[in-house]
């Protein structure tokens, strides 16, 4: 019986410590406050608007979408939650 589970089994595996570098950099971490919004504007007004009103650095993904491409929602993930609380407060301008 073979003891090894990895589809390639002579791939080689990235270290412990390559990942543990990984894991402190902090860098996916950086971003912890969000919020999911479902509006029917364009993606480029929440952009537009994070951009004029952001302090810190802020991302937009696309969570989903409506058959007739009109009702889009976003998770929008902040560096501070003051920005989020500000994003939240004017989320009706979308």
């Amino acid at each position: 019986m073979n003891d090894d589970l990895s589809k390639y089994p002579h791939e080689r595996r990235a270290s412990d410590e390559r990942r543990d570098e990984a894991r402190d950099s902090g860098d996916r971490r950086q971003m912890v406050h969000g919020v999911r919004l479902t509006f029917s504007g364009t993606i480029q007004s929440v952009e537009d608007w994070l951009d004029d009103n952001c302090e810190g650095d802020c991302s937009v993904v696309i969570a989903g979408m409506s058959e007739d491409l009109l009702r889009k929602t976003v998770e929008v993930m902040f560096e501070s939650n003051t920005d989020r609380d500000k994003f939240k407060a004017n989320a009706g301008k979308f």
